[in-house]
């Protein structure tokens, strides 16, 4: 049987094999393939040359052989170890979508809280703030049931407590819309006090679930800090969780809480505060007045009791200065030292005189 030969052209050689080929319907393991010509792609289109290529038909049959024969694939193959193919388990695609998650009941706050006693001066903000949150969800679009509002002495912030149809949209990506909503009541609030109070906005026991995770960081901190004598940093976390972990540890004497770093890398750091340092520290009055400012005005104590603290510091401090300076003058009062050093040295002197006298008249 004679081998057909065929001459292919092409921009390049892989496109010249692939017409020829196709030309003699071979595939390329049966065909020999000699490059007559390179392609040249030449100067701007000038000059340029294709790729030949010469295709010719391998010889399969010969005198002392038989043409190929293609063995039928059994259906029940097995391999080299006898073991049958495995069946390809179904994409995770195909899969049917979970279900979403039902919404959680909100939880009433502790004891502690609903037993709590409202100030007469926080009344009135109370009720406007749980009224804000109701114009607002419904602005949104959202259906709100079980709104309570409470006031948290330890934190001395607004707690407000509400259900939703539609808590994610609530909620917002790492609590931001929650956050959102909390600021704009905050400063509706604001307007009953000269100082800002803090309010804060929970369903699906969001923040709950967050300050529990909070407390027991601090737990360890406090553990970790009694035991090593080091200063402990928390990591990096939000203005709200900051002020949480300053009130949780405003009652332990023995640590002072601190906030340090600037913007999103800002932390709580605690401190081992002991009597040698108390000691050794001296606070100005002037230091003081406005330590108690800034206190006043972080966690929004009541003006009153924060002008009323501010004076008696500032009385004191008058006092402790008054003393130090009587004392002072009472150190200055004893004669100069020259006058009761120069009879002392005069003493000697005339007994010297005199011992002189006594030997010459010897």
């Amino acid at each position: 049987m004679a081998r057909r030969e065929i001459k292919a052209e092409g921009k390049d050689v892989g496109e010249a094999i692939t017409k020829g080929l196709h030309e003699l319907g071979r595939r390329r393991d049966q065909v020999e393939v000699t490059v007559l010509q390179e392609e040249k792609p030449g100067f701007l289109g000038i000059g340029s040359k294709p790729a030949i290529v010469k295709i010719i038909e391998k010889k399969w049959d010969s005198e002392n052989s038989t043409p190929m024969k293609v063995r039928p694939i059994k259906k029940n193959f097995k391999g080299a170890k006898g073991k049958k193919r495995p069946v390809r388990k179904p994409s995770r695609l195909t899969k049917a979508p979970k279900e979403p998650k039902e919404n959680e009941v909100q939880k009433l706050p502790s004891l502690e809280i609903q037993n709590a006693v409202i100030p007469d001066n926080l009344k009135e903000p109370m009720n406007v703030a749980k009224e804000s949150l109701i114009k607002i969800l419904e602005g949104i679009g959202v259906k709100s049931e079980n709104v309570n509002v409470w006031w948290d002495q330890k934190q001395e912030r607004m707690l407000l407590t509400f259900d939703c149809d539609s808590p994610a949209i609530i909620i917002g990506k790492e609590g931001h819309t929650l956050e959102a909503i909390q600021y704009i009541i905050t400063l509706i609030v604001s307007r009953y006090f000269d100082n800002p109070i803090s309010v804060i906005c929970d369903t699906q026991n969001y923040w709950r679930k967050l300050e529990d995770k909070v407390n027991d960081e601090i737990e360890r901190a406090v553990k970790m800090l009694m035991r090593t004598k080091k200063t402990y940093r928390f990591r990096p976390m939000s203005a709200q969780r900051r002020r949480y972990i300053h009130r949780y540890l405003v009652d332990r004497t023995d640590i002072s809480t601190a906030s340090e770093g600037e913007g999103k890398w800002r932390k709580v750091v605690l401190r081992l505060q002991t009597a040698n340092t108390n000691q050794n520290t001296t606070i100005t009055p002037q230091e003081s007045l406005n330590s108690q400012i800034n206190q006043a005005v972080s966690y929004g104590q009541d003006t009153q009791e924060a002008l009323r603290k501010m004076q008696e510091e500032q009385a004191k401090a008058a006092m402790a200065a008054e003393e130090q300076a009587q004392t002072e003058q009472a150190a200055q009062t004893p004669a100069p030292v020259a006058e009761v050093v120069t009879p002392v040295q005069e003493a000697p002197v005339q007994e010297v005189a005199a011992t002189e006298t006594t030997t010459e008249q010897k």
